[in-house]
């Protein structure tokens, strides 16, 4: 538990023991970077603060549930202490907190987006009740700001649009240059509209967006997509915060069943990457270098997307429906074709010793009609028109 105790600023790394220390208010602000912390009251007990701790490192996590009972447990311990039941708000609503580089923030993740508001929500109201006024400020506004997100991402759902792929990808390397993932992303993305879909790439699609309009546009893409394209060269991006988030959270949805389960794939370039981690299985990838790329991707996306599926359902009914009217046409034309032979050789207009021939020809092809057999039939009658 070493590691979950230290007390360091989540923003920019500093060490801010002594300042936990010392914070009377409940509240910490870091001389470096100016993020503000609400941390446990000067009365909590050692072994509550523990708990507190491993909630804070539940959630980081993503252990939602082990989060909460971590947090329910503190808060038994000490009653009335605070971050206890924020803890519990944040584990419930299933809100996590990742670094924002762009922006030198911690912005709030939202796994699920429910119909409660979580400034309504009862630990969230315990945790007001009994936090100092400095407490109070920071625990409104970052609720303000979680139930700000969950308003952006319904004004998105009854806007009506909706994205085919999303795609995923590391877009700056450590020295904060752009990658070569983030160029074949954007290509990929420019062709994927051009073939008439909405693909989904952040950089381009959120660009200028910040804060609860940013994560509210991710959540919805995610939600909205029917397929992600993990777009990644290096094996090691994988483990980065933002790209594992939003694989993690696309995953999740495969294993709700609320998308396919081969809905995700990686587009990797020469060196196959079949794995993803912490999800169960190999994924079927696609090299980015290879000549069919951009037409792997665009049959994987239609092998997924509803419309183009209806479309292909659509094309192979009417294809269908047009051999069938061949076929009778054929069998009319067949029908009258031999009514016309019968109708000469009951007037007499055939002649010659071939008539028993020509009749028992003619018998023939009615027969081969019963069973169906048309082609074999038409030659038959063709046949019969040969002789006479």
């Amino acid at each position: 538990m070493e590691d979950i105790k230290r007390f360091v600023c989540k923003t920019c790394g500093a060490e801010l023991g002594e300042l936990f220390a010392k914070a009377a208010s409940g509240v910490v602000k870091c001389p470096y970077c100016d993020s503000v912390w609400t941390v446990a009251q000067k009365q909590t007990t050692p072994e509550a603060a523990n708990f507190l701790a491993i909630g804070e490192h539940c959630l980081d996590n993503c252990k939602f549930e082990e989060a909460f009972s971590a947090f329910k447990k503190a808060a038994e311990l000490c009653p009335e202490e605070p971050q206890a039941f924020w803890g519990m708000a944040l584990a419930e609503f299933k809100v996590q907190y990742l670094k924002d580089v762009v922006n030198n923030r911690m912005q709030p993740i939202c796994h699920e987006i429910g119909e409660k508001s979580f400034s309504r929500n009862k630990n969230y109201l315990a945790a007001l009740s009994f936090g100092t006024a400095e407490q109070k400020v920071v625990y409104k506004a970052k609720a303000e700001e979680i139930d700000e997100i969950a308003s952006e991402f319904y004004r998105l759902k009854e806007s009506g649009v909706k994205y085919d792929a999303f795609i995923c990808v590391k877009v700056t390397g450590e020295g904060g240059e752009k990658t070569k993932d983030f160029e074949r992303a954007r290509d990929i993305y420019y062709y994927l509209k051009d073939c008439g879909y909405t693909p989904f790439f952040s950089e381009t699609v959120l660009k200028g967006q910040t804060g609860a309009d940013y994560e509210a546009h991710i959540l919805y893409a995610l939600a909205t997509s029917e397929t992600m394209l993990v777009v990644c060269e290096n094996e090691e991006y994988l483990k980065t915060p933002w790209v594992k988030n939003e694989y993690t959270r696309f995953a999740a949805m495969i294993a709700d069943e609320q998308k396919e389960s081969n809905a995700i794939t990686i587009v990797f370039s020469g060196k196959p990457i079949e794995k993803l981690p912490g999800r169960k299985g190999k994924l079927q990838g696609i090299d980015f270098l290879k000549n069919t790329a951009m037409a792997d991707i665009l049959r994987f996306i239609e092998d997924h997307n509803p419309e183009a599926k209806k479309r292909k359902a659509e094309e192979i009914k009417r294809a269908a429906q047009e051999q069938e009217q061949r076929i009778k046409a054929e069998q009319e034309a067949l029908k009258q074709q031999l009514e016309t032979i019968k109708s000469q050789m009951a007037t007499g207009a055939m002649s010659g010793g071939g008539v028993q021939t020509e009749e028992s020809k003619l018998y023939k092809a009615e027969f081969l009609i019963s069973e169906g057999d048309w082609q074999e039939a038409l030659r038959v009658a063709e046949e019969v028109l040969d002789i006479n």
